[in-house]
């Protein structure tokens, strides 16, 4: 008989295991996952894990987590979760349902710290952003020396001729 949980304690990944059924409050935790939120597993075990979970507790990421669990579906979200001393960490949890019978009779968690990535993509789309603002400098300044000046040049050629012509008395007929 293999002993998961000596399996559990000896992997690197951080793995949590939860009741079925709300609040789904944890049974166990290996000691990554301890390492990863700071906490003890005297600490976690009995704690519903939505308490490390970014706040305000009403998010979309909350809201679409919940209705997975409900209907026992596995789970994969970004959330910022808090750690004990208070810094926050971007987590891509994975939570898959373990079912006997067809009935889920255990959560397991794997979150996955991705704030290294998180961060890097904000630093990419920062770019974009800038790119598109110069872009659109650019256009814009295009427009007005290509189309709008040369037009309002034309307009007031045409209007110093016509008021030219109007005091002259010369007019086209």
């Amino acid at each position: 008989m293999i002993d998961l949980k000596k399996v559990f304690e000896h992997v690197t990944i951080p793995m949590s295991v939860s009741e079925p059924d709300y609040p789904n409050r944890l049974l166990y935790v290996n000691k990554a996952y301890c390492d990863l939120v700071g906490y003890s597993s005297q600490e976690l075990i009995g704690v519903n894990p939505g308490e490390l979970l970014q706040k305000p507790p009403y998010t979309k990421a909350r809201e679409q987590i919940r209705a997975k669990l409900n209907n026992y579906e596995d789970s994969i979200s970004l959330v910022l979760n808090h750690r004990k001393d208070g810094s926050t960490f971007w987590n891509e949890l994975h939570l898959h349902p373990v079912k006997e019978n067809n009935v889920c009779i255990y959560w397991v968690g794997t979150p996955v710290d991705v704030t290294a990535a998180v961060a890097r993509s904000a630093a990419e789309l920062e770019k974009v952003i800038t790119t598109l603002k110069n872009n659109v400098s650019e256009i814009k300044t295009d427009i007005i020396e290509k189309i709008v000046i040369p037009t309002f040049n034309k307009r007031h050629r045409q209007n110093k001729r016509e008021s030219a012509q109007f005091y002259t008395g010369q007019t086209h007929s």
